[in-house]
């Protein structure tokens, strides 16, 4: 801003005066490769993504948890918060790092029998109608592996999924996985009505989950995508494109889905949408506040049409989050977002 002041004195003299342009407002991006910690003294690494000059701090942890080295600073960070050994069951605890409200448990000792627990959200299953969700579960350890996934609808209740092989409608799978060994099951029923939801993954830390997401289409194509559990954070970055396909002139959609991993707050996401040159989208979305363990969906955006870039989201809490990537009404593929994270090791 520029201010001028003139003052006669027989000539004329002018006096300049700037002032400073306002500063702008921090943002803060919170994520964990996961949110639980063994019973046994475990901890969460959290890292903080934010300006050089931007102020932080944990809050709200309750007597059971506390941080290693500094509760609070400025700038990027990578902090550690610690666990007391746990005597009793599972415990779970919801506090506060740069603003972003940060659900975590710590599991008891006899949690998945050998061995440490680890929770991974898959943000997006769909079942029914065309869409069949294929898991499966592989055990790299020398004992069998406790393997449990547990199914949530849009509005965060549980929600039962159709499987085949005679297991029938179930809101929670658990099951053992043979040492080296691995299980598949299917959720699709095509009586049933198209629909979404997400899951989440509580197994011994060192088995892997996948899921696939399967469509069949009216003439008879069938088209796969595989994507991995995924971890939670606060902010990411979606890469889209609503242009068109020039081969075929079939229009390209870039959709996502979005999971509320926390248990008692609802997530508040707000995402700015931007060109291939960084201008500012507007207008170009807005996202329903996620219930807790709630969810949503969407592949429609027109003010995105004919565009490519890309979608920048920040919630109030931690998330997980995929996006797809389709042709027209046929194939498609998963497309991993871009976690917002300082990047520290």
């Amino acid at each position: 801003m520029q201010i001028r002041l003139s003052v006669t004195l027989g000539v004329i003299i002018t006096f300049t005066a700037w002032t400073p342009a306002a500063k702008a407002a921090c943002s803060y991006a919170v994520s964990t490769p996961g949110p639980y910690m063994s019973a046994m003294g475990g901890n969460i690494l959290l890292s903080i993504l934010t300006g050089s000059d931007c102020a932080w701090s944990v809050t709200g942890l309750p007597a059971w948890l506390g941080v290693s080295g500094n509760a609070q600073g400025t700038g990027p960070a990578l902090v550690k918060v610690e666990a007391t050994d746990n005597p009793g069951g599972p415990r779970d605890a919801v506090f506060t790092v740069a603003g972003v409200s940060v659900w975590a448990r710590q599991f008891d000792s006899p949690a998945c029998g050998v061995g440490f627990c680890s929770i991974r959200p898959v943000p997006h299953v769909a079942f029914g109608g065309e869409w069949t969700t294929d898991f499966f579960a592989i055990n790299i350890e020398t004992h069998a592996g406790y393997w449990s996934v547990a199914f949530y609808g849009d509005s965060g209740s549980p929600v039962a999924l159709p499987f085949t092989g005679g297991l029938g409608n179930l809101n929670t799978l658990t099951d053992s996985i043979p040492t080296q060994g691995r299980k598949d099951y299917e959720a699709g029923n095509t009586t049933w009505p198209v629909q979404g939801g997400w899951a989440l993954v509580t197994s011994d830390e060192v088995m892997e989950t996948q899921a696939i997401f399967r469509r069949s289409t009216p003439t008879g194509a069938y088209y796969e995508a595989a994507v991995r559990t995924g971890e939670t954070y606060s902010g990411f970055v979606v890469p889209f494109d609503a242009t068109t396909f020039a081969p075929t002139g079939a229009p390209f959609y870039t959709g996502f889905a979005i999971a509320n991993v926390n248990p008692s707050a609802a997530a508040h996401v707000v995402c700015t949408a931007r060109d291939d040159l960084g201008a500012v989208i507007p207008d170009a979305l807005t996202i329903p506040t996620l219930n807790p363990m709630g969810h949503w969906a969407n592949y429609f955006f027109p003010a995105l049409a004919g565009k490519r870039g890309t979608l920048e989201c920040y919630a109030d809490t931690l998330v997980s989050a995929i996006a797809l990537r389709v042709i027209g009404t046929g194939a498609f593929s998963t497309l991993p977002v871009i976690v917002l994270n300082p990047g520290l090791d």
